[in-house]
C-alpha cells in the first residue's frame, strides 16, 4: 500500500510539472543564482533577499550542471517532495504506528499545498524534505540516543535554518517539544543538547546574513493577513473541498466505528503544537509588526497537524477496513485535487511564457509595424522566454515603474508611427491610465489574451478585422462637460468660459492661478458605477506652455467624511504648445456606498494656468482591470 501511495504522489507531482510558466519568484531564483561566482550569489542574490542562502547556492550549481530550462530547474523540487512524502510516512509510523502513517500520508500525497510547491522552484519542497528528515532523525535520536543521530539531527537543523526562517521556527519548536519529552530522562540530555550546539556551530557563518535579513522585519510588499487566514489556508491546502476536510475531521469517529479507536498519547498530541505555534507566531507578528505569513510558509509545520486526526487509530494496519479507508482517502484526495481545486487547470500565477509567446508571434508577423510596451517585475523575466524561443525581441519600453516611465510611455504612444501597438505585462500591470491613453491613439482592439495577473493586448490604428468600431465601446455611464446631459451636475463659473481659443466649439475653459478647484462634477456613486463596472475613465484636452502641476482628481465622500481621494498629475502627458490628452482611471473603493458623493474636478495646487476642453467621464463596460481572476 505504501508503494502505491508513493507512486501516486510521484505521478501527481510529475504530471505537467514543467508545462506551465515559471512564475515571478522562480524566475527571481534563477537570476539571483546565475551570477558568475558564489561570492556574487551571496552578495547580490542572497543579501538583497529575505531568504537564507541554501536554495540559491543549490540552484547556482544546479544550473551550471543542467541548465536553466523550466524542466531542469523544477525537477529537483519534484524529487525532493516525493522523498519528503516517504520520510513523512517513516516519521509518522515511528510516532503513531503504521495505520496513522498510511492514512496521514494519503493526505500529504494528494494535498494541494504539497503538490503545488513540489512543482515550484522555490525553497518549499526543499524545506519540506529537510523538515521531514529532521523529524525522522530527531525521533531516531530520542529512540537510540547515539552520536550518529545527534550529528545528523544537528546537521538537518542547520540546513533548515539555511533554507527558510519559518522552517527554522518549525525545527526549533519540535526541538523544544523534545526537551519536555526527555525532561525525566537524563541519559538523553548530552546527545540531545549536543545536536543543538552542533547546529549552532554549523550555522554561525550564516549568522551575519540572518541578522541583516531579519532586520528588514518583513517582506515589504505583503499585506496583513485577514481574520479568516487560517480557514482559508485549510480550505486551500485540502483541495478546496469541504468533503475532503470533513473526512479528515471525522477520522476519529471512523476509527471508533471500526473498533480501532484509541486516545493519542500526550506526546503525539504535542506534535500539533509545531503547527499551532508556528501559525500563531507568524499570524500575530504579521498583524502587529510586519506581514510575513503566507500559505507557503506553513508547509513545513502543516504535516504535524495532519498526523493528529489519524493518531486516534490503533496500529492494526492489516485490517481490511483500514485499507479501504486509506484507499477512500487517496481517491477522494485525488478527485478533489483534480476537480475541486482544478489543480491541473490555469494557475494563480502570472503567465510569463504565454505573454512572451504572443509578443514573439506578433513581432514575427508585423516586424517594424508593431510597437511594444511591456511591464514586469524585472525585464529579464520576459526576456528569459524570448531566449528560450530563440527570438531577439526589443520592446520600445520594458518597464513602467515611476512617473518618468509613465511620461515616457505616453510619449511613445503619442509619437509612434507604427500601425499596431502591443501592451503586455506579467506580474506588474500596465497602469489603466496608460491603457486608456493608448486607446485614444490606437482605438481598435484586435486581440486580447488575459491570464492571471498577466495579459497581452494588441491594438491598432485601423480596423482590419471589422470586428469593432472605434466609437463602439459600450458604456454604462457618460457625461461631457460641453453637453447638456447632466449639465445640472457640473459646477462651472461663467468667468471660466473661453470662446476665443478652443479646440471644440463653442468654447473651452480657462483655469487661472487663482482657481484652486475648478470644473467640478458632483453626483452619487450609484449614478456612475452601476451594472458591475468599477472603473471610471476621465479624459480631457489641455493646453498650457509649461508644466504647471495641475491635477485631475476624484473624491468619494460621505457627508463630511472623505472615503477616498486620488488624482493624476496632468504634466505626465504635457506637450508644449499643443492641445494634449490627459487620462485618468478611477476605481471605486470597496467601502463606497451607493449614496456616497462622487466629485470630479481639476485641482491647481501650484497656481498654474491652462486651457481645458473636451472633458469626458465614461464608465466603459469593457473596462476591467481586475487581473487577479483565473481565465
Amino acid at each position: 500500500m505504501l508503494l502505491l501511495l508513493v507512486l501516486l504522489a510521484a505521478i501527481l507531482r510529475f504530471w505537467d510539472f514543467n508545462a506551465w510558466s515559471l512564475h515571478n519568484d522562480e524566475l527571481s531564483t534563477i537570476f539571483r543564482a546565475k551570477y558568475d561566482s558564489l561570492k556574487e550569489v551571496i552578495e547580490f542574490g542572497v543579501m538583497s533577499d529575505v531568504h537564507p542562502w541554501l536554495n540559491e547556492v543549490f540552484m547556482h550549481y544546479w544550473i551550471q550542471l543542467f541548465g536553466d530550462s523550466p524542466f531542469a530547474v523544477r525537477l529537483p523540487y519534484v524529487l525532493m517532495s516525493i522523498r519528503g512524502v516517504w520520510y513523512f510516512h517513516s516519521f509518522t509510523r515511528s510516532i503513531s504506528g503504521k495505520t496513522a502513517a498510511l492514512l496521514a500520508t494519503s493526505v500529504v500525497a494528494t494535498s494541494q499545498i504539497f503538490v503545488l510547491y513540489s512543482q515550484i522552484a522555490r525553497p518549499y519542497a526543499m524545506g519540506f524534505l529537510i523538515m521531514m528528515v529532521f523529524a525522522y532523525s530527531w525521533k531516531r535520536l530520542l529512540d537510540e540516543n547515539n552520536w550518529k543521530w545527534s550529528l545528523i539531527t544537528g546537521l538537518m537543523a542547520t540546513l533548515a535554518a539555511m533554507t527558510h526562517y519559518f522552517l527554522a521556527l518549525s525545527v526549533l519548536l519540535l526541538f523544544v517539544i523534545g526537551l519536555f519529552w526527555i525532561l525525566q530522562k537524563r541519559a538523553l540530555w548530552t546527545r540531545y543538547l549536543s545536536s543543538g550546539f552542533f547546529a549552532l556551530i554549523l550555522f554561525s557563518p550564516h549568522l551575519a546574513i540572518t541578522i541583516d535579513q531579519l532586520s528588514q522585519k518583513g517582506l515589504g510588499w505583503l499585506s496583513k493577513p485577514e481574520s479568516d487566514f487560517f480557514i482559508d489556508f485549510i480550505y486551500f491546502s485540502l483541495n478546496e473541498s469541504l468533503i475532503f476536510i470533513l473526512l479528515i475531521l471525522i477520522a476519529p469517529l471512523i476509527a471508533y466505528r471500526m473498533g480501532l479507536f484509541r486516545w493519542p498519547t500526550l506526546k503525539e498530541a504535542s506534535l500539533s503544537l509545531v503547527f499551532i505555534a508556528s501559525f500563531l507566531i507568524g499570524y500575530f507578528y504579521s498583524v502587529k509588526v510586519e506581514p510575513v505569513i503566507q500559505k507557503s510558509t506553513l508547509i513545513f509545520s502543516f504535516p504535524f497537524l495532519l498526523i493528529l486526526p489519524f493518531s486516534f487509530f490503533k496500529d492494526e494496519n492489516e485490517r481490511r477496513e483500514v485499507s479501504i479507508f486509506a484507499g477512500l482517502t487517496m481517491a477522494l484526495g485525488l478527485i478533489t485535487l483534480i476537480f475541486s481545486a482544478n489543480f491541473y487547470g490555469p494557475k494563480a500565477f502570472a503567465d510569463f511564457e504565454k505573454v512572451a509567446g504572443h509578443l514573439v508571434n506578433w513581432k514575427s508577423n508585423m516586424g517594424r509595424d508593431l510597437s511594444i510596451i511591456s511591464n514586469s517585475s524585472n525585464p529579464k523575466y520576459l526576456n528569459y522566454y524570448y531566449q528560450l524561443k530563440g527570438f531577439e525581441l526589443e520592446e520600445e519600453m520594458d518597464s513602467l515603474y515611476g512617473r518618468e516611465k509613465i511620461e515616457e510611455a505616453a510619449k511613445i504612444i503619442r509619437e509612434s508611427r507604427t500601425e499596431n501597438l502591443a501592451l503586455a505585462f506579467a506580474n506588474a500591470n500596465i497602469p489603466p491610465d496608460v491603457y486608456e491613453y493608448a486607446r485614444i491613439f490606437y482605438p481598435f482592439e484586435h486581440e486580447r489574451n488575459r491570464y492571471f495577473n498577466s495579459e497581452a493586448l494588441l491594438l491598432a490604428k485601423v480596423n482590419k478585422t471589422q470586428r469593432s468600431s472605434a466609437n463602439a465601446r459600450s458604456y454604462s455611464f457618460m457625461t461631457r462637460l460641453s453637453d447638456r446631459n447632466h449639465s445640472d451636475r457640473w459646477e462651472v463659473r461663467p468667468d471660466l468660459y473661453e470662446d476665443s481659443i478652443y479646440l471644440t466649439e463653442p468654447s473651452a475653459f480657462r483655469i487661472s492661478e487663482n482657481d484652486l478647484y475648478s470644473l467640478t462634477y458632483r453626483t452619487k456613486v450609484k449614478t456612475v458605477f452601476r451594472d458591475g463596472s468599477n472603473w471610471l475613465t476621465l479624459k480631457a484636452r489641455m493646453k498650457n506652455p509649461l508644466k504647471n502641476g495641475m491635477h485631475l482628481a476624484v473624491s468619494t465622500e460621505r457627508g463630511s467624511e472623505h472615503i477616498d481621494w486620488r488624482s493624476v498629475e496632468c504634466d505626465y502627458y504635457h506637450v508644449k504648445g499643443e492641445w494634449y490628452w490627459v487620462t485618468f482611471v478611477y476605481q471605486i473603493p470597496k467601502e463606497a456606498l451607493p449614496e456616497d458623493d462622487l466629485l470630479v474636478y481639476f485641482w491647481n495646487p501650484k497656481k498654474g494656468e491652462a486651457l481645458i476642453d473636451e472633458v469626458e467621464l465614461i464608465n466603459y463596460e469593457d473596462s476591467d482591470f481586475d487581473y487577479y481572476q483565473l481565465p
